[in-house]
C-alpha cells in the first residue's frame, strides 16, 4: 500500500501521485509507445499514424461550485450558465492535445458522475457546451458512461491523431531556448477568486467591466493555439500551464538535470484588468497562476 509518513493517499499532492503512477506504470517507451505517461498527453503509434490521448476532469467543490450556477444572485450578476462548464471541460482537454504539436482531435468520450443536486436541463446544457466546442475542431463525442455519486464530476477523454513526426514534448527543449507564453497570465485565477468570494464582488463598488472580464477568463479559458501553427517550425518544446507558470517551470527543470530556468518577472505579460483588480490588495498579480495557456520554447 502506498503511504507517506503513516498517512493515506488523500495526503498526497496531485504531482506526487502522478509521479508514483508514472514510475510504477508498465508503460515503457518502445516501437508503438512514443510518449508514455508524464507529459501533457500519451502518444502511441499505429502504422504511420501517431495517436494522442489525454483526459481531464472537473469536480464539484474542487473545480467549481454548483452554487455559482444555481444561485440567481450569483448567476445573474456574472452571467453564469451550465453551458460554460461544458465548454471549459472541452477546452481543458483540447489544451493538452494542442500542447503536443499539430494534432487533430477526432474523438471524445465523456463520463458523468451525478446526483439529485443537479437537474436534467443542467446536465444537457453541460453536454451541449462540450459537444458544440468540440465540433469547432471536428471532434466528435463517440460515447461515455454515467453513474450515481455523492460528488458530481465531469470527465472527458480526447483522442487525436497526426502523421507529423515532430512532437513537442515538455522536455525536448534545447539549452538557450527562449520561454514564451501565448497570452496574459493570472486572469483565470483572479476570476476564480472573485467567484469564491461572489457575495463580496456582487457589490456595485467594484469595476464591473474588470470583474466580468476576469470571471469570463476563468469560465472560458483561452486556448490561443493558433500562434502554434505559425511558430511550429521553430518550436522545440511545448506545454500547457494549467497548473501555473511556476509549477510548469519546476517540472521542466526536474525533467532535465542539466538545465536551469531563468525568467525576468517584469516581462511576464499581465492584463490591464488584472493590474486594476490587484491594486491595493494583499496579493500581487505576479503571485497568481494561470490556466490553460500554452507555454512555448
Amino acid at each position: 500500500m502506498l503511504k507517506k509518513n503513516g498517512q493515506g493517499l488523500s495526503h498526497f499532492s496531485e504531482f506526487e501521485l502522478i509521479d508514483y503512477f508514472t514510475k510504477n506504470s508498465s508503460l515503457k517507451k518502445g516501437v508503438n509507445i512514443i510518449v508514455p505517461s508524464g507529459d501533457d498527453a500519451f502518444v502511441g503509434k499505429i502504422a504511420q499514424t501517431f495517436v494522442v490521448i489525454t483526459t481531464d476532469i472537473l469536480t464539484a467543490n474542487s473545480d467549481f461550485k454548483l452554487n455559482w450556477y444555481q444561485n440567481p444572485l450569483i448567476s445573474k450578476k456574472f452571467n453564469l450558465n451550465f453551458n460554460q462548464l461544458g465548454v471549459k471541460l472541452a477546452r481543458i482537454n483540447l489544451s493538452d492535445i494542442f500542447s503536443m504539436g499539430k494534432i487533430q482531435p477526432i474523438w471524445a468520450i465523456g463520463n458523468f458522475l451525478l446526483n439529485n443536486k443537479i437537474t436534467k436541463k443542467d446536465i444537457l446544457d453541460i453536454f451541449r457546451g462540450a459537444r458544440n466546442e468540440l465540433k469547432k475542431f471536428n471532434c466528435q463525442i463517440i460515447g461515455g458512461d454515467i453513474s450515481k455519486s455523492k460528488e458530481i464530476s465531469f470527465s472527458l477523454t480526447i483522442v487525436g491523431i497526426t502523421k507529423s513526426k515532430k512532437l513537442l514534448l515538455r522536455n525536448s527543449f534545447k539549452i538557450g531556448d527562449y520561454i514564451c507564453v501565448t497570452g496574459t497570465l493570472g486572469d483565470s485565477v483572479a476570476g476564480l477568486k472573485i467567484l469564491q468570494n461572489s457575495k463580496k464582488y456582487c457589490c456595485n463598488k467594484y469595476n464591473k467591466k474588470v470583474i466580468n472580464y476576469l470571471v469570463n477568463r476563468h469560465l472560458y479559458p483561452n486556448l490561443n493555439y493558433k500562434p502554434i501553427n505559425y511558430l511550429f517550425p521553430y518550436l522545440t518544446s511545448l506545454t500547457d500551464i494549467s497548473d501555473g507558470l511556476y509549477k510548469n517551470l519546476e517540472l521542466i527543470s526536474q525533467a532535465r538535470k542539466d538545465v536551469s530556468v531563468e525568467i525576468n518577472s517584469d516581462n511576464i505579460p499581465v492584463s490591464k484588468e488584472l493590474k486594476l483588480f490587484c491594486k491595493n490588495k494583499k496579493y500581487k498579480y505576479k503571485n497568481l497562476n494561470e490556466k490553460f495557456l500554452l507555454q512555448v520554447f
